[in-house]
């Protein structure tokens, strides 16, 4: 049977070869969900800067975000119809390992403090034009190959950048006597909107 491609619509039917779904249905073997890294950022001034350096190796899970748009209705004469809308809020959530030093806890602790004091209930170092600097910072996101290089050289696709993102969420840490694995916590972020591609790319 001579190589085909899939035919939605009839006519020729489908290569069955194993072959030919290898190198055009998965070529260079495909992307595990397991190959990336994660950089979080920290704001201006944040006493934890060498959280960026260490979260590309513990951050053990993450999603690459999604798109939301909201319908709106309009109704005419007892039919309704969705029209496209406004983009919808999103978050996006990691799961990061702890190690003895505490570092991203510690930077992620510091700043939900700054954002919103827990005993002085205020807000320090945001105001005016200096709050995105001091309260925000921009993730980035890499897909990874089995070489563990960017799947894109140019870096603009497999790539994604989070911007003015703040952690709304700290999850708790559970601990236990019966248990015998590393320590995990997960951190909630809001932020204004991503792209794919690094800023300025």
């Amino acid at each position: 049977m001579a190589d085909t491609a899939p035919s939605p619509g009839g006519g020729t039917g489908v290569n069955f070869d194993i072959n030919t779904w290898v190198t055009q249905g998965i070529p260079n073997g495909g992307v595990l969900s397991s190959l990336f890294q994660v950089k979080l950022k920290t704001p201006t001034g944040s006493t934890n800067a060498s959280a960026e350096t260490i979260s590309p190796f513990q951050v053990s899970g993450a999603s690459l975000p999604g798109d939301a748009i909201e319908a709106v209705e309009a109704t005419y004469m007892g039919r309704t119809i969705s029209l496209p809308g406004n983009r919808a809020v999103s978050t996006w959530a990691v799961t990061i390992m702890c190690d003895t030093d505490w570092e991203i806890r510690s930077a992620m602790e510091e700043w939900m403090e700054k954002i919103s004091g827990k005993k002085s209930n205020v807000r320090s170092g945001g105001a005016g034009s200096s709050f995105f600097s001091n309260l925000t910072a921009d993730m980035e996101i890499y897909v990874l190959d089995r070489t563990g290089a960017n799947i894109d050289s140019s870096k603009k696709k497999g790539v994604y950048t989070i911007y003015d993102a703040w952690p709304s969420e700290l999850g708790a840490i559970e601990m236990a006597w019966g248990t015998n694995e590393i320590a995990t916590f997960e951190t909630t972020f809001s932020f204004s909107y991503w792209q794919a591609g690094l800023a300025g790319s």
